[in-house]
């Protein structure tokens, strides 16, 4: 009776440990990441082809692991975590849409945030000049002799001028640069706002109609919401077809992405009136433009998918189990469409506003969008995330590690191949005329000439309306 008193004493705390115990099998969830990259990462061949070594960096992952444990008692998990982000995701080809996340903290999203200086440049000829100073030290006339790559084009006082500025994962205080061929050091600000998510809203004037959308879920995770959200979102649509504005602005500030396909009618409001084979037409050139896209599929993948669409009620999909029960090795499709070479019947004005926390679907929109003829971006560049799409999230077994894998590659497709705004996964869309908040309305009212947006939209620098 004593002896089995201590087995029971001794399975007691033999489990104990394994349910409070911060150790777990490191080479187990390696080997499992290493068949998740090679199974379900739609960046996988790609990247291999371009000389990424998986195999050598899941052993740098489990090398630096071990090196950090020996002298370091805190969570093991967010060191291992850790570990992935900065000798896998860090090192990987860049892509926002591969990330992982512990219950505390999310790695390996990548953002490069802009910092301007408020003076602005003018360009004489083939040489730039201070038009409007905003340092003492630095006036009006003095030549600007720094890196061209330092000038962000704006729209101030009817004309093309310059910012000065910098791209940084992070936001900058100071810049060096050079006036006059001397070196100095001048003050950096950003924009940082809060932006409104599961957001709708609409204002019009006589010639302009403008339209903000927080993100591109709707509430797809709940079947009741969503309906709410797209009955004001076909609201919205159906006002914007009751008249031809000369204007048409769509805010996507901070609008960090969703499903895509819930916007889309927007665009296709935009392209025309109630008309289905103009619809059908425009929704072609789309995919036309989609060419190279591979879309991938695999056991883990379609089992990722059943998943997402069982916990998302707001979006129906047709025969739901067939994802789960289908078993295959890894392989992928490739979109191939025909141009029908459609042009659209809007020929109005379409402002898109961006910033550094407009993502993934949002970014597809704009893109898509770029079948207008005259669409001007206005704000900073983008996140950054549609080389890649589709994500979807796994488990590690040990450390519960979330990871996060987008299931399809838009690296080779014709749209980002051909749109001169994109300038890649982490650095965005660029826009046509970068704007801080505090001059977006100014700038607005210039291109659009539209003197009422200034009643209409006078909080437009505080973020979406």
């Amino acid at each position: 009776m004593k002896n089995k008193r201590k087995i029971w004493i001794f399975l007691f705390m033999f489990i104990s440990v394994r349910l409070f115990s911060k150790e777990f099998n490191i080479n187990e969830d390696l080997s499992y990441l290493k068949y998740l990259l090679e199974q379900a990462y739609a960046g996988y061949d790609y990247n291999v082809a371009n000389g990424t070594d998986y195999n050598k960096l899941l052993k740098n992952v489990q090398s630096k692991y071990n090196s950090l444990l020996k002298d370091n008692k805190t969570d093991n998990i967010d060191i291992f975590a850790k570990c992935i982000d900065e000798e896998l995701i860090q090192k990987n080809l860049p892509d926002n849409h591969f990330f992982i996340s512990t219950d505390k903290k999310y790695y390996g999203i990548v953002s490069h945030y802009w910092s301007y200086s408020p003076m602005i440049i003018e360009k004489r000829e083939n040489r730039y000049f201070v038009y409007n100073p905003s340092e003492d030290s630095i006036p009006e006339g003095t030549e600007y002799t720094g890196s061209k790559e330092n000038l962000f084009p704006c729209y101030y006082n009817g004309d093309i001028k310059y910012y000065v500025g910098c791209l940084s994962v992070k936001f900058e205080k100071l810049l060096t640069t050079s006036f006059d061929n001397k070196t100095v050091q001048i003050p950096l600000y950003g924009d940082y706002i809060v932006q409104k998510h599961n957001w709708i809203n609409m204002y019009t004037t006589e010639k302009t109609f403008y339209l903000s959308i927080g993100d591109c879920n709707l509430y797809n995770e709940d079947s009741k919401k969503h309906k709410e959200a797209k009955l004001l979102l076909d609201n919205c649509i159906q006002k914007l077809h009751k008249k031809k504005y000369e204007n048409i602005i769509l805010d996507l500030r901070g609008n960090n992405g969703g499903t895509e396909n819930n916007i889309l009618p927007v665009l296709l409001a935009i392209n025309s009136e109630p008309n289905k084979k103009k619809e059908d037409e425009f929704t072609k050139k789309i995919r036309f433009l989609r060419n190279g896209e591979k879309d991938y599929f695999s056991t883990p993948i379609n089992e990722a998918f059943y998943e997402y669409y069982k916990t998302n009620s707001g979006i129906k999909i047709d025969n739901l189990d067939d994802y789960k029960n289908n078993k295959e090795k890894k392989r992928f499709s490739i979109v191939k469409f025909p141009d029908n070479n459609y042009k659209s019947d809007f020929k109005g004005r379409l402002f898109i506003l961006m910033n550094t926390f407009t993502a993934s679907a949002a970014e597809q929109i704009i893109l898509d969008a770029h079948l207008f003829e005259n669409v001007i971006l206005l704000g900073t560049n983008t996140m950054g995330g549609i080389d890649y799409e589709s994500l979807l999230t796994y488990e590690l077994p040990n450390s519960r590690i979330q990871v996060n894998l987008p299931a399809t590659s838009h690296k080779e497709t014709t749209a980002l191949q051909i749109n001169k705004h994109w300038h890649g996964d982490t650095f965005g869309f660029y826009p046509d005329y970068w704007c801080t908040s505090f001059d977006l309305l100014p700038t607005l009212i210039e291109l659009t000439d539209d003197v009422d947006l200034e009643n209409v939209l006078f909080d437009l620098e505080k973020g979406l309306l």
